[in-house]
C-alpha cells in the first residue's frame, strides 16, 4: 500500500501476456473484483452456449444423416426389386414365346 492505495496487476484479456499495474483505493477493490468475476462469467455463459449450440447441430446432422441412409436403402432395395420384377417378365415372356406348350416357371 502506498498513500493508502492498493497496487493491483491487471491483466488484459485482449492482449495476452501483456498486464498493467494499477493503483487503487482499498473501497474499489471490490467494485474491480465484481468486473473481473462478470466478465468471467459471462465469458462463461457465451462459451457454454456455443458449446450447447455444436452439440444441437451435430445431433441434427447425424440424424439427417440416418434419415438419408434408410432411404438410400430403402431405395436400392426398389431398384433390385424392379430389375428383378423386369428380368422374371423378360423370361417368362420369351419362354412363352420359344416354348409355347411349356408352361413358364415363377
Amino acid at each position: 500500500m502506498t498513500n493508502g492505495m492498493t497496487v493491483v496487476l491487471v491483466l488484459d484479456p485482449l492482449r495476452p501476456g501483456s498486464a498493467n499495474l494499477c493503483r487503487c483505493r482499498p473501497t474499489q477493490l471490490p467494485l474491480l473484483f465484481t468486473f473481473s468475476s462478470s466478465n468471467a462469467a459471462l465469458v462463461a455463459i457465451g462459451g457454454g452456449l456455443l458449446v450447447v449450440r455444436f452439440v444441437i447441430l451435430d445431433s441434427e446432422q447425424q440424424g439427417t444423416q440416418h434419415v438419408l441412409d434408410d432411404a438410400e436403402a430403402r431405395l436400392t432395395l426398389a431398384r433390385q426389386q424392379k430389375r428383378s420384377q423386369l428380368l422374371s417378365g423378360y423370361t417368362r415372356s420369351i419362354s412363352l414365346w420359344v416354348w409355347p406348350s411349356i408352361p413358364a416357371s415363377r
